[in-house]
C-alpha cells in the first residue's frame, strides 16, 4: 500500500514565531515510525514551499493520513475535496490534535475516516483492515463515514503510550534547525499524553479523552539517551506534576551520565511547593521552565480555575531566579484591557525576574470549556473559514478600550520589554553571548514588524 502522510502549510495570515522557536515536526516522526514497513512519503508542508497537490499526484498514494491542528481545518477540507475530485482517488485519514477533541468539524464526504483516540494504535489497525479488504468502523477511536453521517467506535481506547519511539527522520540530518531561543540543536520529547490541570480556557486537557497518562519514566530516559541534541524540549503539557516521578527522573539522570539542557513546562502552584524537588531537576540538567501566569489579578486567575494565585506567580519567578532557571512566563490578554492594566502587566514584568515571555490574545478555542461563552465564531461553517485566526494572536472581538492597531502595538512593547530593560538585556547577553543577545533581539523586533504587517492585511 502506498501511503502519503502531510502536515498541512500554515495561512499566509497565520503568525508564527519560527524566527524564536523551531521546534521539530514530531507529530510526523511518529507517524513515519508508525507506518515504516509501508515507506511513507511523508510531506512537511510548513517548511517547504513544493505544492502538495503535485506531490501526492506524482506518488499517486492508495491512502493519505493528514495531521491537522485547528489552524488547517479549512485547507484539509478543500484539499481532500480535491483528492476525491481527482481521477486517482485515495482513502484519506484524518489525524491529529484538533481531531482528537472536535472530530465532528472533519466529517466530510471527502473524508474517509477520522481518528480521535488512540490514534496510532487505532491507525495501524485500520490499515491492517483496509489490506485484508474488511471494514474498520468498529475501531475504537475511530469516526467513519456512513452515508451521510458520520459513526464514532466510541469503545475503551488506551493511550499511545507503547507505540514505537520516533524515528527523527528530521532532527537528526539536520539538528541546527530546531531550537528554543538560546537553546540550540533542541530535540523534542512527548513526556506524557493529557494535561492533569482544569483551566477553564485550556484545549490540551481535553486532549487523550480528558485524561493524564503518563510515560514510564525509564522509557522517557531510554529515548533521551538515543538523541544527539544538546538540548531537549518536553512537549507534555506539564512536566511537573509527580514529585516522585520526578526525583526518579533526576537519579537516572545522574545514573547515565547524560548531559544535556531540559526545557519544560510546569505551574507556579509546584514551584512554590516543592522547591527541592525542582533544585534536583536543576542539578540533572534542567535550565528552563515554561509556565502560565496567566494573568495579574487573582481575580482573573480565579475564574478559569488555574489552580495558582500572582503571590505564587511572584513566588515561584523568584525562586527559579534564585535557582539560576531561565523562565518563560505565558500571558493571556484580554480585549477588554484598559491602557492602565497594560501599563500594570507592564510593570508586572518589569519588577519581578521574567526574561522572556509570550502573550496570547485571549481565545475561545473550539473543545475548551469556556468555548461556550459568547464567540463570534460559534458555528460550525465559520469555524472552518475562520479556523486561520485561531493562532492565539488575533483578536476575536473588538478591544473595548482603544483601537486594535493600538492594542497590538501594546503586545508587541510587550514582547520587545525584556531586551529594553538593562538588567535583563544583560542576562540575556549571558544567556546568548552578546552577539546572540543581539540577534535574538533583531529576531525579536522583525517577528514583531511581520506580526503588525499580517494583521493589517488579514486582520
Amino acid at each position: 500500500m502506498r501511503i502519503a502522510v502531510i502536515k498541512p502549510p500554515p495561512h499566509p495570515g497565520t503568525i508564527r514565531m519560527e524566527r524564536l522557536i523551531s521546534v521539530e515536526p514530531l507529530e510526523l516522526e511518529y507517524l513515519y515510525s508508525a507506518l515504516k514497513e509501508y515507506h511513507p512519503l511523508i510531506i512537511d508542508c510548513s517548511r517547504t514551499r513544493k505544492n502538495p497537490l503535485k506531490q501526492v499526484a506524482s506518488f499517486q498514494p492508495d491512502l493519505i493520513v493528514i495531521t491537522a491542528y485547528i489552524t488547517h481545518l479549512e485547507w484539509v477540507l478543500c484539499f481532500s475535496e480535491k483528492m476525491k475530485g481527482a481521477e486517482h482517488q485515495p482513502i484519506i485519514f484524518v489525524g491529529g490534535p484538533h481531531a482528537e477533541v472536535c472530530p465532528e468539524h472533519f466529517f466530510s464526504a471527502h473524508i474517509d475516516a477520522v481518528f480521535f483516540a488512540g490514534q496510532l494504535t487505532a491507525l495501524n489497525k485500520s490499515i491492517e483492515r483496509l489490506e485484508l479488504g474488511q471494514p474498520y468502523h468498529d475501531i475504537p477511536g475511530v469516526a467513519t463515514a456512513s452515508g451521510a453521517q458520520f459513526q464514532r467506535c466510541e469503545g475503551l481506547t488506551n493511550p499511545d503510550l507503547k507505540v514505537p519511539a520516533p524515528e527523527r527522520i528530521f532532527f537528526n540530518p539536520n539538528p541546527g534547525k530546531y531550537f528554543y531561543l538560546q537553546y540550540k540543536r533542541c530535540a523534542a520529547v512527548k513526556t506524557a499524553l493529557g494535561c492533569p490541570g482544569c483551566c477553564s480556557f485550556c484545549f490540551c486537557r481535553h486532549m487523550n479523552g480528558g485524561r493524564y497518562s503518563p510515560r514510564q519514566i525509564e522509557d522517557v530516559i531510554t529515548e533521551i539517551e538515543s538523541l544527539d541534541a544538546d538540548s531537549i524540549l518536553f512537549v507534555g503539557d506539564n512536566f511537573l506534576v509527580n514529585p516522585s516521578r520526578l526525583l526518579a527522573f533526576a537519579d537516572l539522570v545522574h545514573e547515565r551520565g547524560i548531559e544535556k539542557n531540559f526545557i519544560a513546562y510546569g505551574t507556579a502552584a509546584f514551584v512554590v511547593n516543592h522547591p527541592d524537588v525542582v533544585l534536583a531537576l536543576k542539578n540533572a540538567g534542567l535550565n528552563a521552565l515554561i509556565i502560565g501566569f496567566e494573568f495579574i489579578d487573582d481575580d482573573e486567575l480565579k475564574s478559569v480555575r488555574k489552580g495558582a494565585t500572582v503571590a505564587d506567580n511572584i513566588r515561584a519567578a523568584a525562586i527559579l531566579d534564585q535557582l539560576g532557571l531561565d523562565l518563560v512566563a505565558l500571558f493571556i490578554i484580554s480585549p477588554r484591557y484598559s491602557h492602565d492594566h497594560f501599563r500594570r502587566l507592564a510593570r508586572f514584568i518589569r519588577q519581578n525576574p521574567i526574561y522572556a515571555a509570550t502573550f496570547s490574545t485571549e481565545t475561545l478555542l473550539p473543545g475548551a470549556e469556556n468555548f461556550s461563552s459568547p464567540d463570534p465564531f460559534d458555528n460550525h461553517d465559520s469555524i472552518i473559514k475562520n479556523s486561520w485566526r485561531y493562532d492565539l494572536l488575533r483578536l476575536h472581538e473588538k478591544p473595548k478600550h482603544m483601537s486594535a492597531p493600538l492594542f497590538y502595538c501594546w503586545l508587541y512593547y510587550l514582547y520587545l520589554m525584556p531586551y529594553l530593560s538593562p538588567k535583563k538585556a544583560l542576562r540575556l547577553a549571558r544567556n546568548f553571548s552578546f552577539s546572540g543577545a543581539i540577534i535574538a533581539f533583531t529576531k525579536a523586533a522583525f517577528t514583531g514588524i511581520e506580526y503588525l504587517l499580517k494583521l493589517l492585511f488579514w486582520h
